[in-house]
Formats: structure tokens, sequence, C-alpha cells
């Protein structure tokens, strides 16, 4: 069972990423905005994170970039999430502020949970 952050303003979303999630015996912490999620991870390393890009109060890219820096989770791997970006630039940057992965919104369900087995799979492996 590993602990997984959501983090993001819109409470459906989170709140589909938890049941998804949890469903499947995954430990669900959820964060509404950046700051909220920085005090979780501070107190409860997540094995995963999944983070929106566009929040009140902290942008993803900045929250990835102090998860980092100030929290003892510099290895989770972070799968960054937007609807209002180009896909392809959302990734780069991403992947430039930290994240390893980047998912489209919409998502469908179980693209997002065979991604998140995969990075479990692989961090168990590694």
């Amino acid at each position: 069972m590993a602990c997984i952050l959501v983090v993001d303003d819109h409470l459906p979303t989170r709140e589909l990423l938890r049941a998804l999630f949890e469903y499947h015996g995954h430990r669900v912490l959820l964060a509404a905005d950046g700051p909220e999620a920085l005090v979780l991870a501070g107190t409860d390393a997540p094995d995963l994170v999944f983070a929106d890009i566009v929040m009140p109060a902290m942008d993803g890219f900045s929250f990835v970039q102090l998860l980092r820096a100030h929290t003892h989770c510099t290895t989770a791997p972070v799968v960054m999430m937007s609807a209002s970006l180009l896909a392809d630039k959302a990734a780069r940057l991403a992947r430039r502020s930290g994240a390893i992965d980047y998912i489209a919104k919409p998502f469908e369900p179980e693209a997002v949970l065979a991604k998140a087995q995969a990075l479990l799979g692989a961090q168990q492996a590694a």
C-alpha cells in the first residue's frame, strides 16, 4: 500500500483520484493548494504525488521545486496535471520543475491508475 498525495484546487478531481486510489488499496492525502500539500508532505512523506499546475496561492511548478528543496520528499515521483496548458509545453515545463511526467485533463481514470502503478512499481524495483 502506497501513500499518494493529490494536490488540486478542484474538489471533484481530488475526490475522483481519492476514490480511484483508495479503491486500489492506497492511502491518499488530499490538499487544495501547494502550501497545504507542503505541510502534508513534510509530516507524512508520500510515495507518489499528483499535482495540478494551475492553483491559487502557488502554482504546481513552484510547489514541486519547494517540495524537492524543503521536505524529506526528494525522490517521490511527481506527475503534474493541467487542463489549461498545451500538452507539449506543459510536459516540458513539468519536467524542468522536477516532475517525472504530465497528464492532460480531462483524463481517463484507468490511464491515471496505470501510470501510478507503473511509477510505484518502478520505485519499488529501484
